[in-house]
């Protein structure tokens, strides 16, 4: 049975939008959420690295999922955040 992209993580959201649900399956709770605070750390390196004034920038979130670059950037001040997700769930 071939299922669609959309099919696919509305399935695997249809448990909930948390980390476990987004990152590495078989890697367990634990694993996902210290991924996910080192996905943090890097991102924000990026940014700084790269010299962007978040604060002027409009962001754009393609497969946002739980949200979480959502939340980071929104932290950051970003002056706007789009997002767009192909699963209901996650809109």
């Amino acid at each position: 049975m071939n299922i669609t992209n959309q099919q696919y993580w509305e399935n695997r959201l249809s448990g909930g939008l948390n980390l476990q649900n987004v990152g590495t399956l078989r890697a367990g709770h634990n694993y996902n959420i210290w991924l996910y605070r080192i996905r943090n750390h890097v991102l924000r390196r990026v940014v700084k690295h790269l010299k962007l004034n978040i604060k002027e920038c409009n962001i754009i979130d393609l497969g946002t999922g739980t949200g979480f670059y959502v939340q980071q950037f929104r932290e950051m001040g970003a002056k706007h955040v789009t997002v767009i997700d192909l699963t209901n769930v996650a809109v």
